[in-house]
């Protein structure tokens, strides 16, 4: 796990190590335990690396979502707020995955308490990101609203025609989903951030420990995840 490099099939992928262009494979997931109810899930590895910022725009086009891999030794980077930002201009929702944990106690030596706190700042700073992006949306409805403004004789100005005209298609898609990226940020508790460790092949969300303590110690799982 976290070695094979499945997706990057090119050779000078596997030789430098990173994914240079964008790959797709289908797979099948069982999601019930009497394995009779199963998703297909048509999954695209697109680049991470700056020079290759025009392959995830490809890719972002086609996809209803987005996973989102911020290793937590390194920290949000440039290029992730890059990839975060282009995801939200294409309107496509992503999922955090906060990669490499193990690092926080096999190389930093941290303790527990610090890495909570560091896994709580680098959300944040993630969080951050979708403020940002948040705001911009907000401020480009109202500087459109602006624009459809009449003139006091009752017609347009040329400004506001050309503006109109230049943003139609944009315009729709932005009051479409305003409120949900105004509302949407990464928590815990939402379920939209994942803790993992590739290199060791795991992965869990805060309700896999809820749904177990839930059964251990019978208390809510719904109070558990809070």
């Amino acid at each position: 796990a976290g070695k094979l490099r499945y997706m990057d099939s090119r050779e000078d992928e596997q030789i430098r190590g990173i994914t240079m262009k964008t790959s797709a494979i289908s797979l099948s997931h069982v999601y019930s335990k009497d394995e009779r109810r199963k998703a297909l899930i048509n999954l695209v590895d697109s680049p991470g690396h700056v020079d290759f910022s025009g392959e995830v725009d490809v890719a972002l086009r086609v996809c209803d979502g987005a996973v989102l891999l911020v290793d937590v030794g390194e920290g949000v980077c440039v290029q992730t707020i890059s990839v975060l930002r282009a995801a939200l201009y294409q309107h496509v929702k992503p999922i955090l995955v906060l990669n490499k944990v193990d690092r926080l106690i096999t190389e930093l030596h941290m303790t527990p308490e610090q890495a909570y706190r560091h896994m709580y700042q680098l959300i944040e700073q993630v969080n951050v990101i979708l403020g940002m992006r948040a705001a911009e949306v907000m401020f480009e409805k109202v500087h459109l609203e602006a624009a459809e403004n009449k003139t006091e004789d009752g017609a347009e100005t040329d400004e506001a025609r050309e503006i109109n005209q230049d943003d139609q298609a944009f315009t729709s898609q932005s009051n479409a989903s305003i409120n949900e990226e105004e509302e949407f940020r990464f928590s815990p508790e939402k379920g939209n951030v994942i803790f993992a460790s590739a290199a060791d092949g795991w992965a869990f969300r805060i309700d896999h420990f809820a749904r177990l303590y839930s059964t251990k110690f019978g208390i809510r799982e719904e109070a558990l995840r809070q």
